[in-house]
């Protein structure tokens, strides 16, 4: 299961690391991620499933 917060920090506190989560895409079978990183990086994080639901290839674009 996924659960998102759009447009909300996440990070751990007292960690310099976050990220805000823009948007949520949902494919056959795959799912891409879009957020802002830290230095305001935009970041796509694509995750690809086989027939099991098990997690494939996992490009990611920075």
């Amino acid at each position: 299961m996924l659960v998102c917060i759009p447009n909300e920090d996440v990070g751990n506190e007292g960690s310099d690391l976050h990220f805000v989560l823009d948007s949520v895409f949902v494919g056959a079978d795959s799912i891409a991620l879009t957020y802002t990183s830290v230095l305001d990086k935009k970041v796509v994080e694509v995750f690809f499933f086989d027939e099991n639901g098990n997690e494939g290839k996992l490009p990611a674009g920075f």
